[in-house]
């Protein structure tokens, strides 16, 4: 590689369902890891929590509707990383939900804007 350094981002796959109403259902976010490594994602917004995303597989979570952002470890014990991603919407409005799926992915210049995090600020997450 030449002295370039790379921009690393999350992909962002945002595949969205507006489903009208009559079916009991909820929005989803689908975190997809494809990293190479294994993550652990902070979930900031109206539903938080954390999702443990071992790589190569997904985990789906029913989320209420509203702003949210992304704080990924990725890796194991001794060797972190930590990303964050820009702020996003999801709509659950009682009317009309959406299925979001968001692969995490490292890719020069992605859709998804990430930049570089800290343990502090994965542990301490976002408030708007």
């Amino acid at each position: 590689m030449s002295g370039r350094t790379l921009g690393v981002a999350l992909l962002l796959l945002c595949v969205v369902f507006l489903i009208p109403a009559g079916a009991a259902r909820r929005a989803t976010l689908t975190l997809d890891n494809r990293s190479g490594e294994d993550a652990v994602v902070r979930l900031a917004g109206p539903t938080s929590g954390h999702v443990n995303v071992p790589n190569g597989t997904s985990q789906t979570v029913e989320v209420a509707g509203g702003t949210y952002r992304l704080f990924v470890r990725y890796g194991k014990p001794g060797r972190f990383s930590y990303t964050k991603g820009e702020a996003f919407d999801i709509i659950d409005n009682g009317q009309q939900w959406e299925e979001v799926t968001i692969t995490l992915h490292k890719v020069p210049n992605g859709n998804y804007n990430t930049s570089p995090s800290s343990e502090a600020e994965f542990n301490r997450g976002y408030s708007q």
